[in-house]
């Protein structure tokens, strides 16, 4: 370890559900080959962030949350990057030679490290975004930050922007497709601009009307304000001439949502299930409608190294969602993290940065 770096480094434990998160110093690593330490400068907090800090999902041993990071590597090497290079974090690092990685979902990796959700007792201990420091394991997915965005308009792409990547990438051909896009925030919204770029036609529905607006600015051609399943699937209908959409991506994991989505497919459609990442209530699926409609459900979770590159190019390339909607996060440092959460809990903001 370089000389000039301190023996230890602060980081915000989450003590326990509902908080508060603790302020403590832990010791940084030796590392070894394919290591590296980044110097966290920026993390927000994702949806998932919160539903562990609500208890909702089971929280990691260590206490420590976030995992869509940006920042410097101070100390190792890390594939093409060392020190001086700042980076995007993808969520996890992956061995790259077991059954998974070989079938090309390194997300699902045997041995899978995965930042902000990792067991103390596994000798990771900075695992997490929400740190000084945070400890890069050998297999980390890493692309290099854009001069052109902030340190907060370059974090949430490590999750969020990726993760619509490989939703974009599963539906394939977009062109001149009818998509229905369920859920405006942050993954919704990154969908949106990765589909208009691909040539589709974009239905965008919420529950909240400056989510919409955001997503027309983006391109969708149409949009609507959700009250009941009567007027949504009547929105749909008319706008792709009484057939459903070509691809339904359901971004929000709402429970309603995700049954509602195989009603608004097209025959031959595609739902693409992205938002459904802790436990609900079953879905019903009526499968004769699936067989006889030639519906294809797939899942999205996490995603590929290539998803990580789309997900930075498309942001640096896009002012709007790469520059003035992440402009507006609130910022707070890591001392303040508990306000952070408070801030974010609200539910105003898409996402809400914390950095050093």
């Amino acid at each position: 370890m370089p000389g000039d770096l301190p023996k230890e480094g602060m980081v915000a434990r989450l003590s326990k559900p509902g908080g508060p998160f603790v302020i403590e110093g832990v010791r940084l690593p030796v590392l070894r080959s394919g290591e590296a330490l980044l110097q966290v400068e920026a993390c927000t907090i994702c949806a998932s962030d919160l539903r562990t800090f609500r208890g909702e999902r089971a929280a990691p041993s260590s206490g420590l949350l976030g995992h869509e990071i940006v920042g410097r590597i101070v100390a190792g090497k890390a594939g093409a990057f060392s020190v001086g290079d700042r980076v995007v974090c993808g969520v996890a690092a992956s061995c790259g030679a077991c059954r998974y990685c070989e079938r090309g979902i390194p997300q699902k990796c045997c041995s899978l490290k995965k930042f902000g959700h990792a067991q103390a007792n596994g000798g990771w201990q900075l695992s997490g975004g929400f740190a000084e420091y945070c400890h890069l394991p050998a297999g980390s997915t890493l692309v290099r930050a854009p001069e052109s965005l902030t340190l907060q308009q370059s974090a949430w792409l490590g999750c969020a922007g990726a993760t619509a990547a490989a939703a974009t990438r599963i539906a394939r051909n977009l062109r001149d497709r009818e998509v229905l896009i369920m859920g405006a925030g942050a993954v919704g919204l990154f969908v949106t601009t990765m589909a208009r770029e691909q040539g589709a036609k974009v239905l965008a529905v919420d529950t909240r009307e400056d989510r919409l607006a955001l997503s027309r600015s983006l391109g969708a051609e149409h949009t609507h304000a959700v009250e009941d399943s009567t007027t949504l699937k009547d929105f749909v209908m008319g706008n792709t001439g009484d057939r459903g959409a070509d691809v339904v991506f359901e971004t929000s994991g709402a429970r309603a949502s995700v049954e509602m989505s195989l009603q608004l497919a097209d025959i031959g459609g595609r739902i693409i299930l992205v938002g459904s990442v802790a436990p609900t209530d079953p879905v019903p699926v009526r499968a004769e409608k699936v067989v006889t409609s030639l519906l294809r459900i797939e899942g999205v979770h996490n995603y590929i190294p290539e998803d990580l590159v789309k997900a930075v190019e498309c942001a640096a390339a896009n002012q709007l969602l790469g520059n003035e909607i992440a402009s507006r996060f609130p910022f707070f440092s890591l001392t303040d993290i508990n306000s952070a959460f408070d801030t974010a809990q609200s539910g105003e903001h898409l996402r809400v940065s914390v950095g050093n």
